[in-house]
């Protein structure tokens, strides 16, 4: 469900926040749906084999039972709207201090190196009295539910008592009847008693269940990237949520199939968006979008995965050796992967992974190489892919890409003069338009691209 959700919806603009809520939430539906709601069903059935039984000995003793059992639950639902209140203020305050715990553990070196330390400590004595305090607030509403339990459990019994009191002088049930409904009544107590509980517990889990509730009906974009053999875009324009102005538009280019492509610009041209919609990560609010069936999309920033360096260029399936080694190959990747310990069989994560900036690049290059050989006639869209890459390094993955003459179409977003030259052709952006396209050495000549300045 969360990869169904568009890129531009709420809840991904706050990963960290998501990640924590999505656990807990799952944790909160595992323990209703495993413990907590079949306990609850089995309550409730007890209590209905006690009404049952009533009905049988004296109808009016179980009138009476029943109606005092039904106004001490009605109390208790009442009660238990304040502890569903309640409860999602202290989910929401679980998850802020679970954010804050995960931000600083993952940032430490920067709070190190600022000597933020007294910052850190400060946001999380903050946090942690936040949710003290919430606690203490389910708490206080949780009391009250618990005293509606007690009345649950006793109120029954103590009306059955006067029921007998009046009933039986008067002959209208007899003392053994009456002694039967007051040891069975008296044996489902317990039950009765913490009645109030399985409310209480029920009324916590409904914020965690809305939740994921939303999260699986949230609304998947119905228009969808129109599958074609080329790269097209036809009177494209897209504007992110809560902008006033563009990020595209009306944009309209076609690119053939095993064509190199360079999409420069500065910074907020529209670069990234443009990349973004040919994959279908974003979807315009005019135009249409094409792209072949296998498209594959490379951030600047890469995420690598718990498992080995070839699991993360395979992303786990079985390897295809000749199309794992031209990846390599490509990407440069040969030059560093045999120095590591223990290869490409050497154990990887996001977080803590013995490789350089640089080197993380190539590995995900490598992953949409592999992915791009694999598919034939596949789209590769690049977002930045080699900026942590040094001049020379540039210049031989892209010496190497294009003497390989791929099936498949490049497309890279790019800061690097050095990647230019290889490009066969070029779209210069400016404020979410197409300002200028040609070759390199057309644009060049033109003037429009004077010097590294002119790309940043």
């Amino acid at each position: 469900m969360l990869l169904d959700l568009p890129l531009e919806d709420p809840r991904l603009q706050h990963p960290a926040d998501l990640q924590v809520q999505s656990s807990s939430d799952t944790a909160a539906f595992v323990r209703l749906a495993g413990t907590q709601f079949p306990r609850f069903v089995l309550v409730t059935l007890q209590l209905l084999c006690a009404a049952v039984y009533l009905f049988v000995l004296s109808l009016p003793m179980a009138v009476l039972y029943l109606a005092i059992t039904l106004l001490s639950v009605m109390l208790q639902a009442v009660i238990s709207r304040a502890v569903t209140r309640s409860a999602a203020e202290l989910k929401a305050g679980e998850v802020a201090l679970g954010t804050v715990i995960a931000d600083l553990a993952r940032n430490r070196s920067v709070v190190k190196t600022f000597s933020a330390q007294p910052w850190a400590n400060d946001l999380l004595d903050r946090s942690g009295r936040h949710f003290s305090h919430l606690q203490q607030a389910v708490i206080r509403t949780t009391m009250p539910l618990q005293m509606a339990g007690i009345l649950c459990g006793l109120a029954p019994l103590f009306g059955l008592c006067l029921a007998g009191v009046v009933m039986i002088p008067a002959e209208q049930v007899t003392v053994s009847a009456f002694l039967s409904a007051f040891y069975l009544c008296q044996a489902v107590l317990p039950e009765q008693l913490h009645y109030a509980d399985r409310f209480g517990e029920l009324a916590k889990a409904l914020p965690s269940l809305r939740r994921l509730n939303a999260l699986w009906r949230a609304p998947v974009p119905t228009t969808q990237p129109t599958i074609g053999q080329e790269l097209a875009l036809e009177g494209v324009s897209y504007r992110y949520p809560n902008q006033t102005s563009p990020g595209l538009q009306d944009i309209s280019l076609r690119i053939p199939s095993g064509r190199r492509i360079g999409v420069v610009g500065a910074s907020g041209s529209g670069k990234s968006t443009l990349l973004q919609l040919l994959a279908g990560q974003l979807i315009p609010q005019s135009g249409q979008v094409t792209h072949p069936a296998a498209c594959y999309f490379c951030r600047q920033t890469p995420y690598l995965f718990e498992g080995t360096a070839a699991e993360n260029i395979t992303l786990f399936a079985p390897v295809q050796t000749e199309a794992y080694a031209t990846a390599c190959y490509l990407a440069c990747v040969d030059e560093f992967l045999p120095q590591l310990l223990q290869g490409d069989a050497t154990p990887l994560s996001n977080d803590s992974a013995p490789l350089s900036g640089g080197q993380r690049q190539r590995l995900a290059l490598a992953r949409t190489l592999y992915a791009g050989l694999q598919s034939g006639s596949a789209a590769l869209l690049f977002d930045e892919a080699t900026s942590a890459l040094d001049a020379t390094t540039t210049r031989q993955v892209m010496e190497r890409l294009a003497q390989a003459r791929l099936d498949a179409t490049l497309v890279f977003v790019t800061h690097q003069r050095e990647v230019l030259p290889y490009l066969d052709w070029i779209y210069l952006m400016e404020n979410g338009k197409i300002k200028a396209a040609g070759t390199f050495a057309s644009l060049q000549q033109a003037g429009l691209l004077p010097g590294k300045e002119a790309l940043t």
